[in-house]
């Protein structure tokens, strides 16, 4: 078999396409930031971002780039890097912002103990062995400072939805554990980075988001 061909049987990285490869995905993933933003009153988190006065930033599977670009602007004297698997999509971005492209399933090219503030934002249920990249992430926050991860649970769905819902959640879930991702890394986290001993204090914080897009900006 020749490498071409090779490179053709392997998985693809994203389950869907990337925002670098559809207008129609960025706009989604930067419609998603407005949400998440809404619910954190304007803010990049609802974690202490501005009390560690960041001076190095690490956005993880960056996607549009949105989260990268509002803690760029929002901390200008900031290094931010933004990483992900596949390219950033044109736009414009601060100068402070650098991105690069990393895969989080292997070993990630920054130094432990670097950064002030790292995120990552619906990242590790796609990632294989995602409790392995939990801990190699919490390896490069620097003492005192934050590691910001949003995820969901999507067995919780198989709870509260209808059968259409259900259906639809249960075929992912069997997609995701075939690639050997946990699609209910969400509700674990806490007790994932109780066992890195990386952190003295933890939060925890859980709610509950419509699926839907209908009703949001009532």
């Amino acid at each position: 078999m020749s490498s071409t061909e090779a490179d053709c049987t392997q998985e693809p990285a994203y389950i869907v396409k990337s925002a670098s490869e559809s207008e129609e995905e960025r706009k989604r993933l930067d419609e998603l930031h407005v949400a998440f933003a809404r619910y954190f009153g304007g803010k990049l988190s609802l974690a202490p971002i501005d009390d560690v006065h960041p001076r190095k930033i690490l956005d993880i599977g960056c996607g549009s780039g949105a989260w990268a670009i509002q803690a760029a602007t929002q901390f200008p004297d900031a290094e931010v890097f933004a990483v992900d698997i596949a390219p950033l999509p044109q736009r414009k971005i601060p100068k402070n912002l650098t991105f690069r492209l990393v895969d989080l399933a292997k070993e990630l090219d920054f130094d432990k103990d670097s950064f002030d503030v790292v995120h990552l934002r619906l990242v590790m249920l796609h990632i294989p062995h995602g409790g392995s990249a939990v801990r190699r992430t919490a390896e490069l926050v620097k003492p005192g400072g934050l590691l910001i991860i949003n995820d969901i649970d999507l067995a919780s769905m198989l709870h509260t939805g209808g059968p259409a819902t259900v259906q639809a959640i249960s075929r992912t879930m069997e997609v995701f554990k075939s690639r050997e991702a946990d699609s209910e890394i969400g509700r674990k986290l806490g007790d994932i980075l109780t066992c890195t001993g990386y952190f003295k204090d933890i939060h925890v914080r859980k709610a509950t988001v419509p699926l839907s897009g209908i009703g949001a900006g009532e």
